[in-house]
C-alpha cells in the first residue's frame, strides 16, 4: 500500500468513526421534534373541525412524552380548548360524527386551567376557565401514535 493509500484509509475510517457518535446525538436532537410534530398534527386535525354553533375555540394544545400511567412509551395528545354554551353530551354528539376510532375527537369538561387529562408532568391553560361568563369551557381531544422509530429515541417516553 501507498502512502497515499493508507492516508485516505485513516480519513475514511476516522470520519466513520466521528459519524456514528454524530448519529446516535442527531437521533436524541431529531426524534423529539418528529414527535412533538406528530402532536401538532392532532391538533390541527382536531382544529380543523369546524365548531358547532355558539361555541368558539380559545386555545390549542399539542403534547407529546409519557403523559399518562405507567411504564415506557410515548403518547401524543393533540386537540382545542373550546368555550360552548352547549353541553356536554351535545358537543360529543357534534364530535362524534368526525370520530374515526375510539381515541378520536373526545369531549371533557374543562374546570381549571390544568390539563387534567394527563397525570404525568404539566399542562396549563392561558384562558381563564373559571370565567364562564360567555359559556362552559371543554377540550376536545384526540390521542395518536408516532412514527417508529422516532418514538423509540426520545427520552420523553420513559
Amino acid at each position: 500500500m501507498t502512502r497515499r493509500a493508507v492516508d485516505k484509509a485513516v480519513i475514511v475510517a476516522g470520519a466513520a468513526f466521528a459519524a456514528v457518535p454524530l448519529a446516535i446525538v442527531s437521533l436524541f436532537v431529531l426524534c423529539p421534534f418528529v414527535n412533538d410534530r406528530t402532536a401538532a398534527g392532532l391538533a390541527d386535525d382536531v382544529a380543523g373541525v369546524p365548531s358547532p354553533a355558539d361555541t368558539r375555540v380559545a386555545e390549542r394544545f399539542s403534547l407529546a412524552g409519557k403523559l399518562t400511567g405507567n411504564g415506557n412509551g410515548m403518547q401524543y395528545l393533540g386537540g382545542v380548548l373550546v368555550q360552548s354554551d352547549l353541553s356536554s353530551d351535545e358537543l360529543d354528539g357534534y364530535y362524534a360524527a368526525y370520530r374515526k376510532g375510539d381515541w378520536d375527537m373526545l369531549v371533557d369538561a374543562q374546570t381549571t386551567r390544568d390539563l387534567g387529562i394527563i397525570d404525568r408532568g404539566d399542562y396549563a391553560f392561558a384562558s381563564d376557565v373559571s370565567d364562564t361568563s360567555d359559556g362552559r369551557w371543554y377540550i376536545v381531544y384526540t390521542w395518536g401514535d408516532g412514527i417508529a422509530p422516532f418514538s423509540w429515541f426520545d427520552l420523553r417516553g420513559n
